[in-house]
């Protein structure tokens, strides 16, 4: 189960909550900028699908540099507020474990953790088997490096924007591969002074470098895999951040 009640009831706070987890502002505009380096690199590369693009953090980025953005998410109220942030965004509800779209895009991107959530195999094969189908040439799937993630974990965050204050009490538990994280979020309006409190759960299955490249061996090769947003910065197992791989069909 994903952070339902934030993507869905408090979907505006999105963006503070992100950033307040992470200890910094505008962290997807990095993020994006890191994606328009790598595709850079393609010639005629014009079509982008974000899979699980949420509020359109980074597609909206994408598509002001010029790039066809498609955003697909679960979440109507996030498409509704990434049309909102970018009217050049086609926004496209829908589930990884089913995709529907009969349409190729030069690269397929899964930003920031969204794909573990699909915490069931035959939703990755799906998922997997769609992205085989449909991408013309570039798969960019980022997700932390799990790898250094403690059995259990607590931290308290504080965070504001101009409308805003929140704290984040962020709990979790690794099995595995597989993380369980409790959160409790408390948000003061500054203006209003409404007090509100969201408990969510969520459950996030990782997959390591060898178990992508199962899904997609049959069309794509990896070609890159970096530790952080950053093309200078090479994925290692034991002290990156992140885990970003880049896939290139063969």
């Amino acid at each position: 189960m994903t952070k339902t009640k934030l993507f869905e009831e408090f979907v505006a706070l999105y963006p503070l909550w992100r950033d307040t987890c992470l200890g910094r502002k505008d962290s997807a505009k990095k993020e994006a900028d890191f994606l328009i380096q790598i595709f850079q690199s393609y010639n005629s590369l014009q079509t982008i699908i974000d899979l699980g693009g949420g509020v359109g953090l980074h597609a909206s980025v994408l598509a002001q540099e010029g790039y066809f953005v498609t955003l697909l998410d679960r979440s109507l109220s996030a498409l509704e507020l990434a049309k909102n942030r970018c009217t050049a965004i086609l926004c496209i509800p829908g589930s990884f474990e089913k995709i529907e779209l009969n349409e190729t895009f030069d690269a397929s991107i899964c930003m920031w953790s969204t794909l573990s959530y699909i915490t069931e195999e035959m939703g990755r094969v799906n998922f997997y088997n769609w992205i085989n189908n449909y991408t013309n040439k570039l798969i960019i799937l980022d997700q932390p490096n799990f790898l250094l993630y403690p059995k259990s974990y607590s931290q308290t965050y504080m965070g504001e924007d101009e409308r805003n204050t929140i704290k984040v009490i962020r709990e979790w538990t690794m099995s595995g591969s597989i993380k369980c994280t409790h959160y409790t979020i408390e948000v003061h309006n500054k203006y209003s002074n409404k007090l509100d409190l969201i408990e969510d759960t969520e459950y996030q299955q990782y997959l390591n470098v060898t178990q992508l490249q199962s899904y997609l061996a049959k069309n794509f090769r990896l070609s890159n895999i970096y530790g952080d947003y950053d093309l200078n910065e090479i994925y290692k197992s034991n002290e990156s951040k992140r885990c970003i791989t880049v896939f290139e069909r063969i």
